[in-house]
Parts: structure tokens; sequence; C-alpha cells
């Protein structure tokens, strides 16, 4: 067998169409699964070192037509070191299954060491509907083989099943028992897990963190909504007490300008009053002169008789003062 560095793929996946399922899960098992490198012949070590990859799986439907058996697929089986046939009822119907075995053969020294029969159903060399090898592949050197199977035990999950055919083939390819690759797929699995839950607990524990902030942020938020209300309503109640204490400056005042009005009016009719008692009294002094005897030049009128004579004229101002007041 050539050396690993003139090959691209580590393995080529030929397959029906209708076991995609199974490819898929082979191809990213086999790109995902850690080897055990210390175990492996340095000539068989993949380019990478630690996992078996690249794996070449056509995505394309090879079952269409001539033109999906391209140069394309050609070179990619050139370029690969093994090809995994995933054997099935239906694969070993597919002509172009047995096309991508034949030309793998005649690119590979006409040798069948490096193509690896993997049985997903069905029986190998039973030659009725059954049989699930490829033409090319029907050969007794392959039925002797101790073929992987990805076909389940009884008791055993499919993805179980196809593990034990996944662990069998890596084994073929290696040169390395079974139990060491299990062993380095299981303690990889396990360092996995811890990955996992490593970053699920500091997950959690930032989920914790963010829920105790948040709490606290909620709680502080509450209270200040509630010093808001608080001071809201405390507010409210100075704004009513500066509203009824204006209302009562505004009453205050009014009563104040209407007692303002009140002292004009009694000034003015203080005022009226005092000069109505003063035209009285100067009417007075004016009728006690004109009263006087010796001023009129007759003696001999007494002064009761000159007074009786000028009282129609203060009758006449006294109605003058009354009329005065209605008026007012």
């Amino acid at each position: 067998m050539s050396e690993k560095k003139e090959y691209k793929y580590y393995a080529f996946i030929s397959y029906s169409r209708k076991n995609s399922p199974a490819a898929n899960y082979l191809q990213k098992k086999l790109e995902r699964s850690k080897i055990p490198s210390a175990k492996v012949d340095e000539s068989l070590l993949p380019r990478d070192g630690k996992y078996l990859k690249p794996v070449f799986l056509d995505k394309r439907d090879l079952e269409v037509s001539e033109k999906d058996f391209s140069e394309n697929i050609k070179q990619s089986i050139r370029e690969s070191r093994y090809l995994l046939v995933l054997c099935s009822v239906e694969s070993a119907q597919s002509k172009w299954v047995n096309r991508e075995i034949s030309y793998f053969i005649e690119t590979h020294g006409n040798s069948l060491e490096a193509v690896i029969p993997i049985i997903l159903s069905g029986i190998p060399g039973s030659g009725d509907e059954q049989e699930c090898l490829p033409e090319v592949l029907r050969r007794e050197d392959i039925k002797r083989r101790n073929l992987p199977r990805m076909i389940p035990e009884k008791g055993e999950t499919e993805e179980q099943g196809w593990e034990n055919g996944l662990v069998q083939a890596m084994s073929y390819m290696l040169r390395v028992n079974r139990e060491s690759i299990k062993a380095t797929i299981d303690a990889e699995r396990i360092r996995m897990l811890r990955n996992y839950a490593a970053i699920f607990l500091v997950a959690l524990l930032i989920a914790i963190g963010l829920t105790v902030w948040a709490t606290f942020e909620k709680n502080r938020a509450d209270r200040n909504a509630a010093l808001a209300r608080r001071n809201e309503q405390a507010a409210n109640r100075n704004a009513d007490i500066a509203k009824a204490q204006a209302e009562r400056a505004d009453k205050n005042a009014k009563e104040a300008k209407r007692q303002a009005d009140i002292a004009q009016k009694n000034e003015a009719e203080a005022k009226r009053q005092a000069d109505v008692a003063k035209s009285s009294l100067e009417f007075l002094h004016n009728v006690f002169q004109s009263s006087d005897p010796t001023r009129s030049g007759n003696k001999d009128v007494k002064v009761i008789d000159a007074i009786n004579a000028k009282i129609p004229e203060i009758y006449k101002i006294k109605e003058w003062q009354i009329k005065a007041s209605v008026a007012l």
C-alpha cells in the first residue's frame, strides 16, 4: 500500500442513496472519533493524526443517471486510501456502487485489501433477495472475512449497532484491536461529557448570578418606584395644600378688598356727614347771627322769636340731608 501522503482522503464511502442516514453517521463519527494514535503504525495514521479525516461522502443521488459517475468522483476514489462500502439489499442492486468498487480496485493495484465492506442489512453471500454484497464483492475471500456489522444485536439500539460497526471498521483500517478503539472513543466521550458538564455548570452559575442580579435590580427598581410614588403623593398633597392656601389667600384678598371698599365708602360717608355737619353748623351760626335783634336793628324782637322764624329753613336743610342719604 502506498504511503499516506499520496492520499487526499483517508476513506471514501460508497453507498446507496436509500442508506444516506447510515452513510452520514459513518462519515461524521469517523471524522470526530479520536483514535489511539500511540498504538497506530505511523504509515497508517491519517494526516490529522488524531481523527480519521477527511472522509469523502458524495451527497448526490448516484443512482439518477450515468452523469453522476463523473470524473470528480473518479478522482476522489483515486485519492482515497480506503473504500468503505455500506452493504445492504439496496446497495447490492446498485450498479453505481458496483462501479465505484471496481474503479477503486482498478486504481489501487487490483487489491481488495483496502476495500472494507460494512454490513448494514441483509445477508452477505446468500445469493437471494437478502444478498447485501455488491456483485464485485461476492468472492470467497470477502465472505470469509469477519466483516464489520452495523446491525444491532438483540437488546441493542440502532445507534449502538452502528457504533459497533464503526469501531470494527476503524480497527481494520488502523490495525488496532477493537478494545483500544472502543476505549479511546469512550474516553473521548467521557471527556466531552465532562466538558459539557463544565460548560453547563458555568452556564448555570452565570444564570444564577444573572437571576440574583436581576432580582436585586428588580427589588431596587421596586423600592425606587415606591419612593417615587411616595414623593408623588407628597407632592400632590403639597400641591393640594398650596392650592388651598392660594384659595384662602384669594378669598382673604377678596375680603380685604371688600373691607377696603366698605372702609372707603364709610370714609366717604363720614366725610359727607362731616360736610353736612359743618354745613349745618354754619347754617345755624348764620341763623343765630341773623336772629340777633341787634343785627337786624329791631331791638324789640326776642331771640326765640327770631329762631322760630328760621325753623322752616332748618327743616328744608333736614329734608335735603335725608334726600342726600337716600341717594347714596
